[in-house]
């Protein structure tokens, strides 16, 4: 189920741009509407589709 209230950002946990992004918008968020989910996480591991390129 898809909450489109509330959508998930997912970012680069390791990435120092990233962050700063994410606490940008969490300080910017008054609304309470965004979440985020780092890229190393299971949450974003099972719902970022796997995609092959063969070259």
């Amino acid at each position: 189920m898809v909450d489109l209230a509330n959508p998930i950002i997912l970012y680069d946990g390791v990435c120092a741009l990233c962050n700063r992004a994410v606490r940008f918008v969490l300080k910017h968020d008054y609304h309470d509407r965004f979440r985020f989910a780092a890229l190393q996480t299971l949450l974003a591991v099972y719902s970022v589709p796997i995609v092959s390129i063969f070259i």
